[in-house]
């Protein structure tokens, strides 16, 4: 066995001497490559440590130039602070997390089983988001798109369950809790027309 240097190619090599054949194995692997190649494997190396900070990067800058204005223009008023129809919350990344009655409202990177994106697009005639009209088909492929990268969301915030509970006090003052009362019958301008007692109070 003999160690080969040759410097016009710029590596090593051990010389493994046999009766029938000359073997060549490398030393160290790095030894083994031209100190251009290693350099350009450097460089690729590198590019690609920063590929996963990037696309979440992409991701967050998606959420907030494109999603973020459609839920806050769509979907806040009713599954905000303030309102949450049917247990959901839009306003945080922990409100669709949790979900609401009927489950949890995204799937991240499952677009198409996420309630969310089947709400939007009508496909259920008892799950129709929002109620006033179906979004343009560029704003739902927003939302598709979202939704199948991840449904990266920035946003931050202990989210207070949506459902509440009173207490046996205050549910005694609730007003469906109340007992029925006998009003006295308002009088009316035109006596005829009024055939019943109820007819009155309209």
């Amino acid at each position: 066995m003999a160690i080969l240097d040759d410097p016009n190619r710029r590596w090593s090599c051990v010389r493994l001497l046999r009766t029938d054949s000359n073997w060549y194995l490398p030393v160290w692997f790095p030894l083994c490559i031209p100190s251009r190649l290693l350099a350009i494997t450097a460089w690729v190396l590198t590019c690609l440590s920063c590929l996963p900070h990037a696309g979440a990067q992409a991701d967050t800058d998606f959420f907030e130039a494109k999603v973020r204005p459609l839920l806050v223009k769509h979907c806040q008023s009713c599954h905000g602070e303030k309102k949450q129809e049917g247990g959901l919350r839009l306003d945080t990344r922990e409100g669709w997390q949790r979900g609401g009655d009927r489950g949890a409202a995204i799937v991240p990177g499952e677009a198409a089983r996420s309630l969310l994106i089947q709400a939007v697009k009508h496909e259920d005639v008892d799950l129709q988001m929002p109620p006033d009209g179906r979004l343009a088909e560029r704003e739902i492929a927003i939302l598709e798109t979202w939704v199948g990268r991840g449904a990266n969301d920035p946003r931050t915030g202990e989210v207070a369950s949506a459902t509440q509970q009173m207490s046996l006090e205050e549910a005694g003052s609730f007003w469906s809790f109340q007992p029925t009362q006998k009003r006295p019958v308002p009088s009316v301008a035109s006596a005829p027309w009024s055939q019943n007692p109820i007819d009155a109070f309209i």
